[in-house]
């Protein structure tokens, strides 16, 4: 097993285009992945902050049935808020402060502008509020944050007075006297915008206490409030806890009561060891179960995150097993090498596994190197970001747990040797005479290939001077088959002097007789009996109305206006390309199959410029002419239509140098 190690270290090093090229692969597939997870960790804290560090606490105890009592009786759903049920609390050991709040619901007239609306009114303790909600003051958006140290009730001097009063001719009327209490009251922009309010204006709360009277609390508006967060009402107002309880008449009672439990204890465990120490009709709840629609959103986030963590490592997949399927096949005589020495087919499964799963850790520890880096970069630095639903911007810090790391590096591991299990088991599958007749074969081709290659260029002149010799006459037979089912022939014959100087004159059918076609250089020009003149054609324009272009028939002339590549060798074949020198080429690419027996075209494909295939022509019927042999049929199917046509040489013969007057515009229709 150690010699396995050994010679599985060996080969991902001597074979390092493909190694490097599967490391880069399950690399960019961990780089992307811990990336993603990290940056959607830190929108999730953002969100998880924002609803225990500025609007719900870490937990809320309630009166049961406070969801459904709150709007129509705020009275009925109290909790206590007292020593006793407070240092009960506080024994658990998790909890930190305890912040009590009362939701009544009222109305607020708006002194300057006489304008009254309903609103919900949450009284607040100023103090161990901003313990337990610490961000709260991130959401006041103009003034100040309530201060309960300032909250006094001051009795009016002309309430105090017991003397004779003196009717009209005394003191001015009551209504000139201001109230000397100091309250405050802070709003949502939706309603200072309703009401035209300002910092400083004053504001009259009218709510019914426990008894159903009617009571009334003067305060001037000190801040406005936005959460700005899905959920949180438009229509609230916040004073101070004690001043709204003193008013209501209702002494050491609360709505709820807000939690903060300690960093890194779990909400639900702690819920659960605060419902032990409260009575039986009270309830605790978690952030996560009040603010339900953002656990449904952070679901959904995590499930997305899984298919493309599911997609990522399937692309990753792919691509190492076209990779390994490469070297599996470059590798045949290394293993009818070790077979013969000895190996069995389970030490060679072994070793090609061993050398998948070394190269998916490379991959996987560089990548999570990279993507942890990263992140770590980001969370010093922050990342501006607004939440949904949120109408300011805040600064996510993107995190990745360690274990999340390793369960990447894990699936790295594991893609790699998923992907290695077809290639590893084909290896293993090998007989060890094969393989190494295989190698010896592979190993004679290249040899002959080496001694008598032949480059693409001059393969590619080679096939035009077969296509497209100098000095002969020929008649073609055209067919065009359409998609509807009809047939058309016409039968041309052709003379040419070279590439650039061809003549066709239409035989068949008898409406296109007398037509002509010549070439001249780069100019096209066809003969029309019918108007007794000639006209201008493009090289692209379809011949015969068939899927042959006037180029496909006129001029073969490759070696000018491409450039030749090798793309692949076979046994029997040569497979090159074709790419267009300049604009004036009638495609952007081609490839070119051509036997390599008989240097005789096979097969041939037309690209546009966006990578499309157009056309395909297949060669066959290879027939001598003369001393010339070449393919006497051509079928050229059009991929876009999905129809074709078909070129056939009736006869071809080759009288010698041809009249050059033949092949001058001024000879067309004579």
């Amino acid at each position: 097993m150690q010699d396995l190690l050994k010679v599985a270290f060996r080969n991902v090093g001597r074979n390092r285009r493909r190694s490097f090229i599967t490391i880069v692969t399950v690399f960019i597939g961990c780089v992307v992945v811990s990336g993603t997870r990290g940056l959607l960790n830190g929108l999730q804290d953002e969100i998880r902050s924002s609803l225990t560090r500025k609007m719900h606490g870490d937990i809320q105890i309630h009166k049961k049935g406070y969801q459904d009592s709150i709007e129509s009786n705020p009275y009925k759903i109290l909790v206590p808020y007292e020593e006793t049920i407070l240092n009960k609390i506080r024994s658990v050991p998790s909890v930190e402060e305890i912040a009590p709040r009362l939701r009544i619901f009222g109305m607020l007239n708006h002194q300057k502008s006489q304008t009254t609306t309903p609103v919900m009114v949450v009284g607040i303790d100023s103090n161990t509020e901003l313990t337990v909600c610490p961000r709260i003051k991130q959401v006041v958006r103009k003034g100040q944050m309530l201060d309960s140290s300032k909250e006094h009730f001051d009795k009016n001097p002309e309430d105090e007075s017991l003397d004779e009063a003196k009717g009209l001719e005394g003191p001015a009327p009551l209504t000139s006297v201001k109230s000397q209490n100091h309250h405050q009251i802070v709003i949502t922009p939706s309603l200072q915008r309703g009401m035209g309010a300002e910092i400083g204006d004053e504001m009259v709360l009218l709510i019914a206490d426990k008894n159903n009277m009617q009571q009334a609390i003067i305060a001037h508006l000190v801040g406005i409030m936005d959460y700005a967060m899905i959920g949180a009402a438009s229509k609230m107002a916040w004073m101070d806890f004690t001043t709204l309880q003193k008013t209501a008449g209702i002494p050491k009672q609360a709505s709820e009561l807000v939690l903060s439990i300690k960093a890194g204890t779990l909400a639900d465990e702690e819920k659960q060891k605060v419902e032990q120490v409260i009575s039986s009709d009270l309830i605790a709840e978690t952030w996560l179960e009040i603010g339900g629609l953002f656990r449904d959103v952070m679901a959904l986030q995590n499930m997305v995150f899984s298919i493309v963590l599911f997609i990522v490592f399937s692309i990753v997949i792919s691509a190492i097993v076209n990779t390994s399927l490469m070297t599996v096949m470059e590798r045949t005589r290394e293993i009818g090498t070790l077979m013969a020495l000895g190996y069995r087919r389970v030490h060679i499964l072994t070793l090609f596994l061993t050398e998948f799963a070394i190269i998916g850790f490379a991959g996987g520890v560089s990548g999570l190197v990279v993507g942890s880096s990263l992140i770590a970069w980001l969370h010093q630095k922050g990342v501006p970001f607004t939440v949904p639903g949120q109408a300011f911007s805040t600064v996510l810090y993107p995190r990745v747990h360690l274990a999340f790391l390793f369960l990447v590096l894990c699936l790295a591991v594991l893609a790699a040797l998923v992907a290695g299990i077809i290639p590893a088991y084909r290896a293993s599958r090998m007989r060890p005479v094969q393989a190494l007749s295989a190698a010896s074969l592979i190993a004679f081709l290249l040899l002959s290939v080496n001694s008598f290659a032949k480059s693409p260029q001059e393969i590619t002149k080679e096939v035009e001077s077969k296509l497209a010799p100098n000095n002969f006459k020929a008649t073609y037979l055209f067919t065009n088959h359409r998609t509807d089912g009809t047939t058309t022939e016409y039968r041309v014959t052709f003379q040419s002097k070279d590439i650039d100087h061809v003549h066709g004159y239409f035989v068949k059918p008898d409406r296109e007789k007398g037509r002509e076609i010549l070439r001249v250089d780069d100019q096209l020009w066809t003969y029309l009996p019918g108007v007794g003149r000639a006209v201008r054609l493009a090289d692209r324009d379809s011949f015969a109305g068939g899927d042959f272009s006037n180029a496909d028939v006129l001029r073969v002339d490759w070696s000018s206006q491409y450039s030749s590549k090798m793309l692949k060798e076979t046994t029997n074949q040569w497979i090159m390309e074709l790419v267009a020198k300049g604009p004036n080429a009638s495609y952007a690419k081609l490839r070119l199959w051509v036997d390599k027996n008989t240097v005789q075209p096979v097969q041939q494909h037309f690209y546009d410029s966006g990578g499309t295939l157009l056309k395909r022509c297949l060669y066959g019927q290879v027939r001598k002419f003369g001393s010339l042999e070449r393919p006497s049929a051509l079928r050229m199917e059009n991929v876009i239509t999905k129809q074709a046509s078909e070129l056939k040489i009736v006869e071809m013969n080759f009288p010698g140098q041809l009249p050059a007057n033949r092949f001058m515009v001024t000879s067309l229709g004579k």
